[in-house]
């Protein structure tokens, strides 16, 4: 029946939206961004008294730490690319990121962050520095001095070219110490920062590995590829090494008096260096999802802050120098690898964060609405019917019900003895790139007990390196499976019996073939460092038609006669195929740190960006009317029908406010209301609710000022919207 539904105030559990800034953002040629979910995995950590700045993607978050166990968020920035560093000074906050430049933001405010000033650059900025009213930036090719003496109206000083990869800088008493991957540890004078001269240098063995350093009292703490050095340099022109202790790769060090903290990717190894020349490993604190690896560490007062590219930033106390207990965390997201949207929501394989479903309906302000974590590393995702399919690495293929994109549920997994990369869903059938195990065809008739029903492994020797087939991208089509399969290119698999595979035509690439896209009578292949069409209008034969070189990536997709490359750093390349014989490249778009995964359709293509989430980008040259990703039923052009939301009024409220919606049909009703920190503040749950108007009276008196965001879920359909409380 129609009427007035009263929704109780509860505690509830992290959904973990992200609520984006409106920010300058990057670009490209012949295409447009139209939207943008920024969110990634933790790089960086800088702390300041009881306030943390943390780098998660394309956001810098701003995060109140007095109570280390309940971090409070306090306010968020996004930028055009990753944050890969950020430092502190004053009311000051100084970014560095990854294709941007630097940014200079004011942080007096930290609810409403605000950029006074950015100096762009065209390289890669991995660490930054301050000191003495100057920023040093590494960017793997040098160190840019930049003097920000003037907040407001940053300069170039000048530019240290090293002749390695300048990957950190430390600078104390005049001096910078810079670590070099290619020239070992290189000292500089930097008394006047306009004219840097070279004081010294300590190249370890083997030749230049160093990542970082830390500094004190004449002796430079240095992790590298092999471990933790320390190296005496109170005489800048003759350094030399104290002792050296091996652990295997050090991402960043700190020392903090007698103790040194270093991250290895794996953790955090704590050192006794009371003793600089004899350096002893006191404790080490391991990681807790798979595949986590920690960047960056602070340490401040008792308590250690870690930049976690999974979990988020880790907070530990340090009831004792050698002791960590881990008591807080603020999250963040994993790295982003595929894709699939299907209507007005995009399913991300979002690495070792597993699955998020994020809500495309408003491109200004892309929300992510649910999400099943893993603690493996989902590279590959497929969705059929209600069901989603997770490529999860080395756990196996994951079978899970998305039935409610506010809370998928995991209906079964089909483990396997190597990784799963990628996986098409089939009705009872799941096909799944099986690394070396070849392809896998799963049976998922009951997808709560997923089985193989067969596989096609071939191992024959293939390529100018006379290497095994290695299956990385699949696609298929009817009864066909086309397999990319690095360095023996493309093979074409016959699963009409799917108890028996067999293959029925293969071409082998001089590249490495990572993906494939087919269209009509043409296979796109990914095929580092080119784009391959192959005529398999003949699947027995298949025909190299052309060869684009330049375009090579790591994913590809196809819609309306273009071809979309996603190549790393590069970006997304489009290409015209139009004419198989004669492909063109016609527009590129830059995403902020590396593009991963592709779907496209019409003119859109939906990009996964590695440590920068996700793009919604354009093609200005098809037009923008062309049909939009696959829908379920009550759609017109792709997008869903009329809303059913009707808002809520009033809006802004002091106590109560009531939602209302309309519903076509008799169904189920879920609500929930989250906060800007992703925390869910309320729910509310109908069985069933008669077609017609409703509304849900919610009670907010017990609630703080500030906006908050209600999802609403009538059977398959999902709305959101926007209230504001002030009292």
């Amino acid at each position: 029946m129609n009427g007035t539904i009263s929704l109780r105030l509860v505690l509830g559990t992290i959904v973990s939206l992200v609520l984006l800034a409106s920010t300058a953002q990057a670009g490209g040629d012949n295409t447009t961004l139209l939207g943008r979910w920024a969110y990634g995995p933790s790089s960086t950590v800088c702390v300041v008294g009881t306030t943390a700045y943390t780098g998660a993607g394309g956001f810098l978050l701003i995060s109140d730490v007095t109570d280390e166990a309940s971090p409070i968020p306090l306010g968020d920035f996004e930028f055009p690319s990753a944050v890969l560093d950020v430092e502190v000074e004053s009311d000051f906050a100084f970014v560095a990121t990854a294709y941007s430049g630097l940014f200079v933001l004011d942080v007096t405010d930290s609810s409403a962050p605000a950029v006074i000033s950015s100096l762009p650059f065209d390289s890669f900025l991995i660490d930054l520095e301050i000191a003495g009213g100057h920023v040093y930036l590494a960017d793997g090719v040098g160190v840019n001095i930049v003097d920000v003496s003037d907040p407001f109206d940053p300069s170039l000083v000048t530019q240290i070219a090293t002749s390695g990869s300048a990957t950190d800088t430390r600078v104390q008493g005049g001096l910078a110490y810079v670590s070099d991957f290619g020239q070992g540890l290189l000292i500089y004078d930097v008394g006047d920062p306009t004219t840097p001269q070279l004081l010294g240098t300590h190249v370890p063995i083997p030749v230049g590995l160093n990542e970082v350093c830390d500094v004190q009292d004449g002796v430079a703490y240095v992790g590298d590829w092999q471990g933790v050095r320390t190296v005496d340099v109170s005489d800048p022109a003759n350094p030399f090494e104290l002792d050296f202790l091996a652990t295997g790769i050090i991402f960043d060090v700190e020392v903090d008096g007698d103790i040194l903290y270093a991250s290895d990717g794996r953790g955090v190894r704590v050192f006794d260096v009371s003793d600089p020349s004899n350096v002893e490993q006191a404790a080490i604190v391991g990681g807790g999802h798979f595949g986590d690896l920690y960047y960056d560490i602070d340490v401040v007062d008792t308590h250690l802050y870690m930049a976690d590219s999974i979990e988020g930033t880790r907070i530990f106390d340090l009831p004792t120098p050698t002791t960590l207990d881990e008591i807080g965390v603020i999250d963040a997201r994993g790295y982003s690898y595929d894709i699939k949207v299907i209507g007005d929501l995009a399913y991300v394989a979002n690495g070792s964060r597993g699955l998020r479903i994020i809500d495309l309906s408003d491109l200004s302000s892309l929300e992510e609405i649910g999400f099943l974590e893993t603690n493996w590393a989902t590279y590959g995702i497929d969705v059929d019917q209600s069901r989603a399919y997770m490529a999860d690495g080395a756990a196996g293929l994951r079978i899970v019900d998305v039935a409610n994109p506010l809370a998928p549920a995991q209906l079964g997994l089909h483990a396997s003895a190597d990784w799963f990369y990628d996986v098409v869903g089939l009705g009872d059938l799941a096909i799944a790139a099986n690394g070396n195990l070849g392809t896998a065809i799963v049976d998922v008739s009951d997808p709560t007990f997923p089985f193989l029903r067969s596989r096609l492994d071939d191992n024959s020797p293939c390529g100018a390196s006379l290497e095994s087939a290695y299956v990385a991208g699949i696609d298929v089509v009817g009864n066909l499976v086309f397999a990319a399969e690095d360095q023996c290119g493309l093979r074409i698999i016959d699963i009409s019996d799917p108890d028996n595979p067999v293959t029925v035509g293969q071409l082998d690439t001089p590249g490495n073939a990572t993906d494939v896209v087919v269209d009509g009578d043409f296979a796109y292949l990914a095929d580092n460092p080119g784009l391959r069409i192959i005529d398999i209008s003949n699947p027995t034969l298949p025909v190299l038609r052309s060869v684009l070189f330049g375009v090579g990536g790591n994913d590809i997709a196809f819609a309306e006669g273009y071809a979309y490359v996603a190549a790393w750093a590069e970006g997304v390349y489009v290409v015209d195929v139009s004419d198989p014989e004669h492909p063109v490249q016609v527009g590129a778009f830059d995403t902020g740190f590396a593009a991963r995964g592709l779907y496209a359709s019409g003119s859109r293509v939906y990009v996964t960006d590695g440590m920068d989430g996700l793009y919604v980008i354009g093609n200005d040259a098809v037009p923008s009317d062309v049909s939009l990703p696959d829908s379920g039923p009550a759609t017109e052009g792709g997008r869903q029908a009329d809303r059913i939301l009707l808002g809520n009024a009033p809006n802004p409220f002091a106590d109560e406010t009531r939602i209302r919606f309309q519903l076509p049909e008799p169904s189920e009703v879920r609500l929930i209301v989250i906060d800007v920190s992703g925390r869910q503040v309320a729910r509310h749950f109908e069985p069933r609710l008669d077609a017609g108007r409703h509304e849900i009276s919610f009670a907010g008196e017990d609630l703080p000022n500030g906006v908050y965001r209600y999802v609403l879920q009538a059977g398959a359909r999902v709305e959101q919207g926007r209230m504001t409380r002030v009292r």
